[in-house]
């Protein structure tokens, strides 16, 4: 949720974290690609029965 400055709230329904400050800053790096990464939530979610 975010506020639009008219004390309203509004639902963010797409969330962008880019990496490139961490990668800058800490020499951090994604350890999988995320399509790799997102193949496994959506396995765990049909073993769980979710999907």
């Amino acid at each position: 949720m975010r506020d639009t400055g008219r004390g309203v709230m509004k639902c963010v329904t797409a969330l962008s974290c880019p990496s490139e400050k961490a990668r800058t800053h800490l020499g951090w790096s994604p350890a999988a690609p995320l399509s790799d990464r997102l193949h496994q939530t959506v396995q765990w979610y049909r073993d769980a029965g979710w999907l």
